[in-house]
């Protein structure tokens, strides 16, 4: 029987992999981000959650996922530091919204103004 941590270890990587690059593709103004991507990064992650959590016993029985184990969190820090970009960027836009809206709101009460003095 074969054991499923190198196996596991190696899908949740790949799978890493693909949604950093979404994520960043995303900083890019490639491709939107939204619920349906943080809803994918939990599986994986939630998938590593008892490897992670017995890591050193992992790593002394099983020395060859030492690169693997390593690999994933370098994925797991890039995607922290790109989903703190990601956050940033919507906090200036949501901002830029909310100017864009008081102008609007404001030019709205200009020509209201204006008809009635018409």
């Amino acid at each position: 029987m074969s054991n499923p941590v190198p196996e596991a270890v190696e899908r949740v990587n790949g799978r890493m992999h693909e949604l950093v690059e979404r994520a960043r593709a995303s900083l890019r103004g490639e491709r939107d981000f939204g619920v349906a991507d943080v809803r994918d990064m939990q599986e994986p992650i939630q998938e590593m959650e008892a490897i992670v959590r017995n890591v050193n016993t992992i790593r002394e029985s099983e020395p060859a996922l030492s690169e693997q184990l390593d690999e994933y969190r370098s994925h797991i820090h890039a995607l922290q530091t790109t989903l703190d970009q990601i956050r940033i960027m919507l906090l200036a836009r949501h901002a830029s919204l909310q100017a864009t809206r008081a102008q609007l709101a404001s030019m709205n009460l200009w020509f209201t103004a204006y008809r009635q003095t018409r």
